[in-house]
């Protein structure tokens, strides 16, 4: 059963699922930045610093389209805390690295704080190391942590932060990256020595050194931002070179084994300067870079640079105002865009977000600014020793709060969703949404999954078109009894436009009461086959027959689901039994009789 019932009102929220390109402002009460963002379930989410809160921790959410889900301050104990690197959980969360100065030593900005959420934003538990602030955080493949700081520290955690191993690498200044390799070990990046030289140093999972290699050239101050492993099994090293007095953005790709392919320095012009960040690889195996543009009369403005797998140019690109616009990060989404984030000068220098689609476009204008050169450097072995040193780790005392706003800069949201729910109602699930604009549309379709992540359509309705009107949507899932017994089950919604452009909702669950198992054996009493069948169960159940004495004269374990399961009794003597099913936590029970 389906309707489908347009109603006109008024709304106040802003949730879209669009993902066109957008630049959205994410500001406290005066100045910010986000440093690090990843990608979850409804959208992105972004750390950094709130100047405006003694220089807080700050999270921000945004949906697909920019629209803002919340923005939080995180008060610890310390004076100066700041997040530093974000990843998403296996568990749908997300967890932040963070640096702060220790109460003992004031001065010193020396312990990691590492924070775990929930999927909503509820904090579960927090971590303090020492070892210096934690500059880069990775979730391992058993759900644990890798924590790289500032002072030369990797330190190794379980899934809830408790430490395992730690090692402390000799010879090099800091960690300033930590990314997993596509052999399952880990590579590090030491962005800057006290020789100026950057270093990589491959690890395995137990912290033991497999290679590390070290460059530098003369006359060039490096400072490497980060490492990429990347599908052709080697390596992407990026930062930025003083060199000069004018700062260029370097680029080093490796083999696997850490030697040098070849190294470039980014031009950004006469008189300008750039800073490199991070970089991505693309689809077509190139790979964009963001950092920053600095012109000779100090205008600072977002800087997007693309090379082919050769280090050849493709593009460089500038936008924005000029004032003081810097990405911190790059990241690739899931619909083959792009998203950056960091810092920008709209309503106050404040945080950004800014989306980019698969080919780099902005809502911006752009220019074409920069070349790319050949620079010869050196790679030479580099001799670091991993001296294991144990770090505690001990609660930290931690206030989050909620404050800012969110301000969608530029952008055109096809589809303005203002709400997307689901319920349960006495033997259906009611979907229901709300779009306020929608433009270009062609239908939505209902989706529906057991696991929340394997999506398959259940129905389709026809979208509005091109409209400026509020629009609300229902739809009654009334196939839930087919399913099985499951215990949730997870809604979105997926926009088709005219031209077959795809976005979808954010994702919400509904849970379905259990239903009552019962076991069913029958005939009774029985001559040689017993049958027996478990409506409303599937799973593994172990099945029992004792006779009066207690003892058990029949084992079997199986697999059932509403089918039925046939004993062979034949060699039972006549008499009184008793039938045990054990299945998933129950204890079902039935006394039947042999002839």
């Amino acid at each position: 059963m389906k309707k489908l019932l347009p109603i006109f009102c008024c709304c106040t929220l802003n949730y879209t699922f669009s993902q066109t390109p957008f630049i959205v402002s994410v500001a406290q009460d005066d100045l910010d930045e986000i440093f690090s963002v990843t990608e979850v379930a409804d959208g992105y989410i972004g750390t950094g610093f709130a100047r405006c809160c003694y220089e807080d921790i700050k999270l921000s959410k945004i949906g697909f389209n920019g629209q803002v889900i919340w923005n939080k301050v995180i008060n610890g104990a310390a004076d100066y805390n700041v997040g530093n690197a974000i990843v998403k959980t296996s568990d749908g969360g997300f967890a932040i690295i963070a640096g702060s100065v220790s109460p003992d030593y004031p001065n010193i900005s020396d312990i990691s704080d590492v924070l775990k959420f929930d999927s909503e934003g509820v904090l579960q538990w927090t971590k303090q190391y020492g070892g210096g602030p934690g500059n880069a955080l990775l979730q391992s493949s058993d759900n644990g942590f890798l924590i790289a700081t500032l002072f030369g520290y990797l330190i190794k955690t379980d899934s809830i932060g408790n430490h395992k191993w730690s090692e402390y690498f000799r010879n090099i200044e800091s960690i300033d990256d930590v990314q997993r390799t596509i052999d399952h070990n880990y590579i590090l990046l030491s962005g800057e020595n006290t020789d100026s030289s950057v270093s990589a140093i491959k690890i395995d999972t137990a912290g033991k050194i497999l290679w590390s290699k070290t460059f530098t050239a003369a006359g060039h101050q490096f400072h490497g931002a980060a490492v990429l492993s990347i599908s052709e099994g080697g390596y992407l090293i990026t930062g930025t070179d003083f060199f000069e007095s004018t700062n260029y953005g370097f680029i080093i790709k490796l083999d696997s084994l850490g030697n040098i392919l070849w190294s470039k320095l980014v031009n950004a012009g006469e008189n300008n300067s750039s800073l490199l960040v991070n970089a991505v690889e693309t689809n077509k195996k190139d790979f964009v870079l963001g950092g920053t543009f600095y012109d000779y009369q100090y205008n600072v403005s977002y800087y997007l640079i693309r090379i082919d797998g050769n280090g050849t140019l493709i593009w460089t690109k500038i936008f924005g105002s000029g004032f003081y616009q810097s990405i911190a990060k790059l990241i690739p989404t899931s619909d083959g865009g792009y998203l950056a984030v960091g810092d920008g000068n709209y309503s106050a220098e404040d945080g950004v977000f800014i989306k980019l689609d698969s080919g780099f476009n902005t809502c911006e204008p752009i220019q074409n600014i920069g070349s790319v050169e050949t620079l010869s450097i050196s790679n030479k072995n580099l001799t670091v020793s991993a001296v294991s040193s144990i770090e505690n780790a001990y609660n930290s005392s931690l206030t989050v709060s909620s404050t800012g706003f969110v301000a969608n800069i530029c952008g055109v949201l096809p589809v303005n969703l203002v709400a997307f729910n689901a319920e349960l109602q006495k033997n259906y699930v009611q979907v229901n949404w709300q779009t306020v604009t929608e433009t270009n549309t062609s239908y939505f379709n209902i989706q529906r999954s057991t696991n929340g992540v394997n999506f398959t359509n259940i129905d389709r309705a026809t979208a509005a078109g091109n409209s400026n009107a509020v629009h609300n949507y229902t739809y009654s899932d009334t196939k839930i009894a087919d399913i099985g017994n499951i215990s949730i089950l997870y809604y979105r919604l997926q926009t088709v436009d005219a031209d077959g452009a795809l976005t979808v909702s954010k994702i919400v669950p509904v849970r379905i009461p259990a239903k009552p198992v019962s076991l069913l054996a029958w005939p009774n009493p029985v001559k040689d086959k017993l049958q027996l069948r478990m409506p409303n169960f599937t799973g593994n159940a172990i099945v029992h027959i004792y006779d009066v004495a207690g003892k058990v004269v029949y084992n079997s374990t199986t697999t059932t689901y509403n089918t039925d399961m046939i004993i062979n009794t034949a060699n039972l003597k006549a008499g009184t039994y008793f039938l045990q099913v054990n299945a998933d936590g129950l204890m079902l029970k039935q006394k039947f009789t042999k002839e």
